[in-house]
């Protein structure tokens, strides 16, 4: 899927600038060790093992991500009715928001740590915006919690404000998909699901879940992509 490389977008350039800093005090160290020839010995030792474990933890960070974007891959593809063209139309005409693309399907989104998650619209239980300024939490069946955080692409001045209405097109797109998730921040809610979240499974059961296919169409016919992102 094309659209899913933007998930890991940014990454290359976290890895080069951690690279440049360690680089740096790596530097600085070396340098610090030219006063005598002992000393000049010993830093070269020090610091040949630490480049060596530096490439090697880079190296296995970097076959975690792929392992996580390749899974996240595989578990959107296994949710029944998925269509990759599908997914590919409605990302590309939803809120384009920084690491996060929406679908009738699933919000599939990367953590700080560019893990990829999928989250399937069916097995959301409750959602509602964070008093974080632009995050989401969400709630699922399976008793996960996903801090998502939404800043939307475009100009510096305007992201706030697209930010709140990316959150806002999110919630939206929930309701409409998943008539059984419960949208809107509730203290009551947040107790039931500490202490009693076979009850709260109750309440977040028994109504329609929307088939993909046919809300792409409302979405189309109703201008939701538009009216939605406000």
């Amino acid at each position: 899927m094309k659209c899913f490389r933007k998930l890991l977008k940014g990454l290359t350039g976290s890895v080069v600038t951690i690279a440049i800093l360690l680089l740096i005090v790596m530097g600085i160290g070396f340098f610090m060790g030219l006063s005598s020839l002992d000393r000049f010995v010993i830093t070269i030792i020090i610091y040949v093992v630490f480049i060596v474990m530096v490439l090697l933890g880079t190296g296995i960070y970097m076959i975690v991500v792929m392992g996580a974007y390749r899974n996240a891959q595989v578990s959107l593809r296994a949710i029944p009715g998925f269509s990759e063209a599908r997914f590919e139309r409605e990302v590309a005409r939803s809120p384009q928001v920084y690491r996060l693309l929406l679908s009738s399907d699933a919000i599939c989104y990367t953590d700080s740590g560019y893990l990829v998650k999928v989250i399937p619209m069916a097995d959301i239980l409750w959602a509602y915006q964070d008093s974080t300024v632009n995050r989401m939490l969400i709630y699922t069946k399976d008793k996960d919690k996903h801090t998502v955080n939404v800043l939307a692409e475009g100009k510096m001045r305007e992201r706030a404000q697209r930010s709140e209405m990316s959150i806002r097109y999110i919630l939206r797109l929930i309701a409409r998909k998943n008539k059984n998730a419960i949208i809107g921040y509730d203290a009551n809610l947040e107790q039931l699901y500490k202490k009693d979240f076979a009850q709260l499974l109750r309440r977040a059961s028994g109504r329609e879940i929307i088939d993909s296919a046919q809300l792409e169409m409302e979405y189309i016919q109703n201008n939701y992509y538009q009216l939605d992102f406000q």
